[in-house]
């Protein structure tokens, strides 16, 4: 499993939400709302026993708005959703091969939803977890 273009796989799905800006890499000023995929903290190699058949969990975050605009929460709602043209899961697992770079991917869940400080700005936004086997 090549990291990088995991990465990338899954940026290029989550640009398919319309008005939603993208990040493979953690960038330096929050345009909201946004994306951001990180980097895994653990991958298990050969996880099913199979050569080359690793597994990872991606964390992908979503910033939605400032955390006192009175919308941000309506507005990371419709990210939130199991279904649906701006739904991160129905988006992502639509195409789970990532353009080449995994075998199968599944978004397992969303959790810390909640504030995040960045660059001492409060956001809006949510986690969710994408396993990757690749």
């Amino acid at each position: 499993m090549n990291i990088g273009n995991v990465r990338e796989g899954l940026r290029a799905r989550l640009a398919t939400i319309a008005g939603l800006r993208t990040f493979a890499e953690i960038p330096e000023s929050i345009p909201v709302p946004c994306a951001i995929v990180g980097t895994p903290s653990e991958i298990l190699f050969d996880a099913t026993l199979a050569r080359t058949n690793d597994q990872a969990t991606f964390p992908v975050r979503i910033m939605v708005a400032r955390a006192n605009d009175r919308s941000s929460q309506k507005a990371l709602d419709v990210y939130l959703q199991s279904t649906g043209a701006s739904s991160v899961k129905a988006v992502i697992e639509a195409e789970s091969s990532l353009g080449g770079a995994a075998n199968t991917v599944k978004v397992d869940r969303v959790s810390g939803i909640g504030v995040y400080t960045i660059s001492g700005v409060d956001y809006l936004g949510a986690e969710f977890s994408v396993r990757v086997w690749g």
